[in-house]
């Protein structure tokens, strides 16, 4: 199943209701799937692994955001974090 852009898979596993998540992240040079255990109905393993598909989207878009807004100042220069309002050494 594809949820969001990504691949993700939802297998059976031994004991009654117990499931296996495997979700295939893009930023994962191999290509494997980062799998997690589930215990619940089909229909809350489904919700389980979309709500960690949206926290690492979130959280990617959150680096993505703390990156552009940091501004490069050489290494010997000290500047203020605007949004901390702390000083540090870069």
């Amino acid at each position: 199943m594809v949820y969001q852009g990504i691949k993700y898979l939802i297998r059976a596993s031994l004991g009654r209701n117990e499931w296996a998540l495997h979700i295939y992240y893009p930023d994962i040079a191999n290509g494997k799937a980062t799998m997690s255990k589930f215990t619940g109905t089909p229909q809350e393993t489904t919700a389980a692994a979309r709500r960690k598909i949206d926290n690492w989207l979130k959280e990617k878009k959150r680096k993505a955001r703390t990156a552009s807004s940091q501004t490069s100042a050489p290494n010997d220069v000290w500047s203020c974090g605007e949004q901390t309002g702390r000083w540090r050494g870069e």
